[in-house]
């Protein structure tokens, strides 16, 4: 619940802020837009398709969904989507997955091979590339990362001649 709401508020934040970014950009340069009232419909849909996508990342998200939902043509889609996220609408979801699989790999026991199903991949090798891309890690090094976090090893020096204390403080096994 609440962990993964604060990881997807995060996406949401970071996409946001591209959209401005990519906005400025074009006010900066002198490009012109459709009046007011349409972008800031356009805007609305698109935004809506991505918290959509964002809550339900599980879910398939085929281009003739997406279409639909914004009742866009599929350039207009992927310009004002890549506008207002930073992304196009397949990194987006990609991201979301990634974004949700890590919450639970930090804050749950469940599986990995659980967690790629969860977070809507198909197979588990796909789900495991698609984790280093956007991590730069594997989901098992997460997991390791939170388990070293929540159960440090704590060592009783009083137990080792002064050189193993050094070995021991030179190899950071101590909080």
């Amino acid at each position: 619940g609440e962990e993964l709401e604060g990881a997807g508020d995060t996406l949401l934040v970071q996409g946001l802020f591209r959209g401005m970014i990519a906005e400025l950009r074009g006010i900066v340069s002198g490009q012109t837009a459709a009046s007011p009232r349409t972008i800031s419909e356009t805007v609305r849909r698109v935004r809506k398709l991505a918290a959509s996508m964002e809550e339900h990342c599980e879910d398939v998200w085929p281009l003739s969904r997406c279409l639909s939902v914004t009742r866009l043509g599929k350039t207009q889609l992927s310009a004002v989507f890549k506008q207002e996220t930073g992304d196009s609408p397949h990194v987006f979801l990609h991201r979301a997955r990634i974004t949700k699989a890590e919450a639970l790999l930090r804050e749950t026991t469940l599986s990995i091979t659980d967690i790629a199903f969860d977070c809507g991949y198909s197979t588990l090798q796909l789900f495991c590339r698609t984790f280093r891309q956007f991590t730069n890690a594997t989901p098992t090094q997460v997991r390791r990362m939170r388990q070293s976090r929540t159960e440090p090893q704590v060592i009783d020096f009083s137990e080792y001649d002064e050189a193993e204390r050094q070995r021991l403080v030179e190899e950071h096994k101590w909080i």
